[in-house]
């Protein structure tokens, strides 16, 4: 039974790995919520359904439910990338600068004092 759903298994990792490439991706250019967001709803709208009827309609186990794995994180990679890709640069390079602007205003003392790169 094993052996059977080991070619699911070795397919779904790339998909895997593109999934969460694309995340990160999405995530440095400060879109965090669309990410998460894209990924909820592509794991209740595709993946769930998927593993439902393979297993409950056509009886096929093990191997449905990585079946519908594979066809999910092929699904949230291609849509998660492609919003990679269109996204607004411009505003992830405001929002991050913003987001680096408010982080080294704090004031955050480190412990040690430097004039000019050198240790005082």
């Amino acid at each position: 039974m094993l052996m059977g759903v080991m070619p699911y298994i070795l397919l779904c990792q790339p998909m895997i790995s593109l999934t969460t490439t694309g995340a990160y991706l999405n995530r440095a250019l400060a879109m965090y919520q669309r990410s998460t967001k894209i990924e909820l709803l592509v794991t209740c709208l595709v993946t769930l359904p998927l593993a439902w009827v393979s297993t409950f309609v056509y009886g096929y186990n093990i191997s449905g439910l990585a079946a519908a794995s594979f066809t999910g994180y092929a699904t949230m990679g291609l849509v998660i990338l492609s919003i990679y890709n269109n996204a607004d640069w411009e505003k992830a390079v405001r929002k991050n600068k913003k987001i680096a602007g408010e982080f080294e205003s704090s004031k955050m003392n480190t412990g040690v004092d430097t004039m000019d790169g050198v240790l005082v």
